[in-house]
């Protein structure tokens, strides 16, 4: 016996027939519901020269899902080894704000005993320059007294 030949047109008076048997069905049927949305696909593959298949589009649905919980396992490895690297700089980050603090604090310290000591050598200095002032008052009074001496 021959094979039959099947065009488009061939395909799409099967299919029509196929579509009339399952809407003979009640609704809610168990054939209704495992050829929902076939039929639509089969005729979409004749027009457009596909080769889908529900089998086919779970397969990759599921590829699709392993892929995705993969990459969301994925994901939160990355988030906890950066909330690591983020603990452990925010860590590094304290410690330096605090040796910073402290050396502020330590040379804040400093300055201000520096600037107790310069305010007490400056209080010295103008003591020294009254007491200069008043020895060369001095002086000047003993080089008169001396020429006076000299000239009598």
């Amino acid at each position: 016996m021959a094979e039959k030949l099947w065009t488009k047109d061939a395909e799409r008076e099967q299919l029509r027939k196929i579509a009339e048997l399952i809407d003979e069905t009640e609704p809610g049927s168990y054939i209704r519901m495992a050829f929902a949305g076939c039929v639509r696909m089969a005729e979409e593959n004749i027009e457009y020269d596909f080769a889908n298949s529900y089998p086919e589009l779970l397969e990759y649905k599921d590829k699709q899902i392993v892929e995705l919980e993969q990459a969301k396992c994925d994901a939160r490895e990355y988030r906890a080894s950066t909330e690591k690297v983020l603990d452990d700089m925010t860590e590094e980050l304290t410690m330096w704000k605090n040796k910073h603090t402290d050396s502020v604090e330590h040379y804040e310290k400093i300055i201000a005993e520096n600037n107790g000591k310069i305010a007490e050598l400056r209080r010295d200095i103008a003591g020294c320059e009254d007491c200069n002032k008043e020895l060369r008052e001095q002086i000047i009074r003993l080089k008169a007294e001396i020429y006076d001496w000299e000239r009598a």
